[in-house]
């Protein structure tokens, strides 16, 4: 299906390209890289001409029959071509070549519907044409099982929480923690961390241990090793979100919080609003990419509303049945002041813990008769 076409134009002269003249640069746009099951893969392809004179299209570039889903594999040799239901039209009307002037570039937003990538957790998509050759590098996709609507069930010492998985917001946070969750990674595992009026946190695999008061944290673990992207959502922090944990960047922290009490505002949000206005140019601060790239099992459960977390963290499951239990574990004591450090402050006297997770992927109609086996 096609979104649209666009093509930025250039001076040079409308006529015929010399074989040796024709020279292209071609490009796959995907954000976010992530293909849920079952659902359409929102690409743009992009056509560049970096040649001075006018070049021709073939007809198979625009209907995809050069665009290649491949295994990530180094030795495999095996290619599969995605079907793509669109040929778009061109000036004159019909379906056929395409004209790209000199110096200017095609850019095709299209819908890929009906795909059937091969087996794994990703797949490379890349353009590849023999004639005339041109082809373009491998973007990895990352495939997130279809899970919307699926619960998981957390059943711990005070009872079960149970969550609604929403890979939609943040499908890669989704996959990972169903896959730690289907290795029995959180089994035994402690909510470590008490922030009171804010959040409970779990997900560190050193909080098995019988006494936590003392352990300095891990930072956590994914279930293929690879550090999780903040995925940016729009979700709101409100009570009973499930968020994906991730480390700061304490100096871009520091900055914030001088910035937003010279403008004397309390929200990220309300921040970059005034910043917006008044001093666009601080809104190009950036974290470090180490501390935007650094999601793993840890996650929180937001136990009030939490604006401030908006845009600074990703939004991966809502507490659906057993807030109860989450206000229950939020209300343990916490080692406070005589813990002798602001990181072991917010530990538990008295942990709980994590018997079990397991996935529900065809909940009931209420959240309430989910069982529990």
């Amino acid at each position: 299906m096609l979104a649209s076409v666009a093509a930025a134009q250039s001076p040079a002269p409308a006529q015929s390209a010399p074989a040796a003249a024709v020279r292209f640069h071609i490009s796959i746009e995907c954000a976010p890289p992530v293909w849920i099951e079952g659902t359409p893969l929102k690409v743009v392809l992009h056509i560049e001409n970096t040649g001075a004179a006018t070049a021709t299209i073939p007809a198979a570039w625009l209907s995809g029959e050069s665009l290649i889903l491949r295994e990530i594999k180094p030795e495999t040799k095996e290619f599969k071509p995605a079907t793509i239901a669109y040929r778009p039209k061109t000036e004159s009307g019909d379906r056929s070549d395409a004209k790209l002037p000199g110096m200017s570039r095609l850019s095709i937003q299209c819908s890929l519907d009906n795909i059937s990538p091969p087996p794994g957790d990703a797949f490379d998509l890349f353009f590849m044409s023999e004639k005339p050759a041109a082809w373009s590098e491998p973007l990895r996709i990352e495939r997130v099982e279809d899970l919307r609507g699926a619960r998981a069930v957390v059943e711990t010492d005070m009872g079960n929480i149970v969550f609604e998985l929403a890979p939609e917001s943040a499908p890669l946070a989704v996959r990972n923690f169903l896959k730690l969750t289907e290795s029995k990674f959180y089994d035994g595992q402690a909510f470590h961390r008490i922030a009171k009026s804010l959040c409970i946190q779990t997900g560190d695999p050193e909080s098995k241990i019988e006494d936590i008061s003392t352990i300095r944290g891990s930072a956590g673990a994914t279930f293929d090793r690879r550090p999780l992207p903040l995925e940016r959502t729009r979700a709101n922090f409100e009570k009973g979100s499930v968020g994906l944990a991730r480390r700061h960047d304490e100096l871009y922290q520091q900055i914030r919080a001088a910035l937003a009490t010279a403008f004397k505002v309390d929200t990220d949000a309300e921040l970059d609003r005034k910043l917006k206005l008044e001093w666009p140019s601080a809104l190009l601060l950036q974290e470090n990419p180490a501390a935007l790239t650094s999601g793993t099992s840890q996650f929180f459960i937001c136990t009030e509303n939490a604006p401030q977390f908006v845009g600074r963290y990703a939004v991966f499951a809502k507490v659906v049945d057993g807030m109860p239990v989450v206000k229950a574990i939020e209300a343990g004591e916490t080692f406070g002041p005589r813990a002798g450090s602001e990181l072991l402050a917010e530990r538990p006297v008295k942990p709980v813990r994590i018997k079990r997770i397991w996935i529900d992927r065809k909940p009931k109609a209420s959240p309430a008769a989910v069982p529990v086996k």
